[in-house]
C-alpha cells in the first residue's frame, strides 16, 4: 500500500491528474522507471495525441487553448506538459495587449520545446518574443526614454528575484533599448539603442555594445546564482 501511495503522490506532482491508463502505466513501470520515462519526453510515443492535434487548425486564441487542454488531458508526455504550463505562467504574457494569438502560439511551442532543457534557452525565447516585448512595453523603449516595465519584470520575476537595485533596473532598461518588433518578429533597431556604458549586477558593459548588450545581459542573468535560487 505504501508503494502505491508513493506512486500516486508522484503522479499528483508530475502530471495533470491520475487517470486509469496513466496509473496503470506508472504501476507497470514502477516509480523510478516512470519518472525516468517522463524526464525523456522525446522518447515517449505520443503519436495518438499528435494525430488528434494535427487535425485542429489554430486560427484563434480559443483553438490554441483547446489544443493546450488536449495536451494536458491526453498527452503521455505529462511532465513536459506540466513544465510547459509552468513556464507559460513564469513568463506570462497577455493576448489582450497585442491581439496576435499566433505570437502566443509561438511562445507555447518554444516553452514546450525547452520545457525540460536549459533555462537560458527559455529566457532567450521569452526575451525575443513579440508577445513579451509588446506586453511589457519594450517596443516603446528607446535611448531618450528607456521603458522600465520589461527590465523590472525580467529581474524581479523572471530571473534574480530581489537580488538587484533600482540602478540595475535602470541599466537593464538601457541595455534593452532598441529591442522591438517589426513585421511580427523580433527586431533590433540600432538608432534607438543606448550605446553608453552600463553596470548591471556588478558587471561592466562597455560602450558600443549594440544588440550584444541584451545578449550579454541574458547570459549574465541565466547563469547568476540568484536566478537559480529564485527559480527553485
Amino acid at each position: 500500500q505504501q508503494d502505491l501511495d508513493t506512486l500516486r503522490h508522484l503522479l499528483s506532482r508530475i502530471t495533470f491528474g491520475e487517470s486509469p491508463p496513466l496509473y496503470e502505466e506508472a504501476r507497470r513501470l514502477g516509480f523510478t522507471a516512470y519518472l525516468d520515462q517522463q524526464l525523456a519526453p522525446a522518447l515517449i510515443d505520443d503519436s495518438q495525441v499528435d494525430t488528434t492535434l494535427a487535425a485542429i487548425d489554430v486560427v484563434s486564441l480559443w483553438s490554441l487553448r483547446h489544443k493546450t487542454l488536449l495536451r494536458m488531458s491526453d498527452s503521455r508526455r505529462q511532465l513536459n506538459e506540466v513544465m510547459t504550463w509552468f513556464w507559460e505562467n513564469h513568463f506570462n504574457t497577455d493576448n489582450r495587449r497585442h491581439g496576435h494569438f499566433e505570437w502566443e502560439q509561438q511562445e507555447n511551442e518554444d516553452f514546450r520545446r525547452h520545457a525540460l532543457g536549459n533555462f537560458s534557452n527559455l529566457l532567450r525565447a521569452s526575451a525575443h518574443s513579440p508577445a513579451m516585448l509588446y506586453y511589457l512595453d519594450n517596443t516603446l523603449s528607446q535611448k531618450r526614454m528607456p521603458n522600465e516595465n520589461y527590465a523590472r519584470e525580467l529581474l524581479e520575476l523572471h530571473t534574480v528575484g530581489s537580488s538587484h537595485t533600482q540602478a540595475d533596473i535602470d541599466d537593464v532598461a538601457r541595455a534593452l533599448t532598441g529591442w522591438t518588433v517589426l513585421d511580427g518578429a523580433f527586431s533590433f533597431t540600432a538608432d534607438r539603442h543606448d550605446d553608453g556604458e552600463k553596470r548591471i549586477l556588478g558587471k561592466i558593459f562597455p560602450p558600443g555594445g549594440g544588440e550584444a548588450d541584451g545578449d550579454q545581459l541574458l547570459s549574465l542573468l541565466a547563469s547568476h546564482p540568484a536566478t537559480a535560487r529564485h527559480i527553485c
